[in-house]
C-alpha cells in the first residue's frame, strides 16, 4: 500500500474509532473531551473544534520549536475533523445506545480502531497531527521522555476539558491506559505484514 493509502485509511479507521468513543457516553481521550466540551459549551461540532484548536496547538508548537507553523499537520487536522463529523452526523446518529453493555462495546471497539488507524496513518510518515507535535515540543523543551510529555498534555488537555463540560469518565481512563499497548500492537502487525509482503514481491520477481 503506498504512503498516501496508509494515511488516508488510517485517519479513517482512527476517526471511525473516535466517534464511536463519543457516541458511547462513557468518556473519550482528552483531545476528543476537549473538541466536545467545547461542543457543548459553545456550540460548533466536535470536528469543527479539531480543526480550530489543531490549528491552535500548531501556532504553538511553531512558537515554542521557534521554526515554521507544520502546515501539514494541519491538513492531518481538517481530514480528522471531517471523518469525526461524517461518523458522528451522517453514520453513527441513528445507532442506538440504550445499555451500559452496549455502551462499553462501543467504547472498546472504538478505542481498539482508534489504535489501529493511528498506527496505520503514522506508517505514511507524512503529517502527524497537532496534539502529536505538541507532545515532542514538550519533550524537546524539558527533555523528559516520550512517555512523561504524553501525560502532561493529557493531563493538561484533560484539565481544560473538565471545565468546559466535557466527557470525561470511565472511558478517558481506558483510553489513557490502553492506547498505547494497541499502537505499538498494531505498528508490530503493519511491519511483519508489510516484511511478508515485501519478502514475496522479492520472490515473484
Amino acid at each position: 500500500m503506498k504512503r498516501t493509502g496508509f494515511y488516508f485509511v488510517g485517519i479513517l479507521i482512527m476517526t471511525l474509532g473516535i466517534s464511536l468513543t463519543i457516541h458511547s457516553g462513557l468518556g473519550t481521550m482528552p483531545f476528543d473531551s476537549l473538541n466536545v466540551g467545547l461542543t457543548n459549551t459553545f456550540g460548533l461540532t466536535p470536528g469543527t473544534w479539531e480543526v480550530i484548536n489543531g490549528g491552535v496547538l500548531i501556532v504553538i508548537n511553531a512558537m515554542l520549536l521557534r521554526h515554521r507553523p507544520d502546515l501539514l499537520a494541519l491538513l492531518t487536522a481538517f481530514i480528522t475533523g471531517v471523518g469525526i463529523d461524517f461518523w458522528l452526523y451522517l453514520v453513527l446518529s441513528s445507532l442506538p445506545v440504550h445499555t451500559f453493555l452496549s455502551s462499553f462495546i462501543l467504547l472498546v471497539t472504538g478505542i481498539a480502531l482508534v489504535g489501529a488507524g493511528v498506527a496505520t496513518y503514522v506508517k505514511a510518515r507524512f503529517a502527524y497531527n497537532p496534539v502529536d507535535g505538541f507532545m515532542f515540543a514538550i519533550k524537546q523543551l524539558t527533555g523528559f521522555s516520550l512517555g512523561a510529555s504524553k501525560a502532561i498534555v493529557s493531563l493538561l488537555l484533560l484539565v481544560i476539558a473538565y471545565f468546559l463540560n466535557g466527557p470525561i469518565g470511565m472511558g478517558t481512563v481506558l483510553a489513557v491506559i490502553l492506547i498505547g499497548p494497541i499502537i505499538n500492537y498494531f505498528q508490530s502487525v503493519l511491519d511483519r505484514t508489510g516484511g511478508k509482503m515485501e519478502n514475496s514481491a522479492k520472490h515473484g520477481a
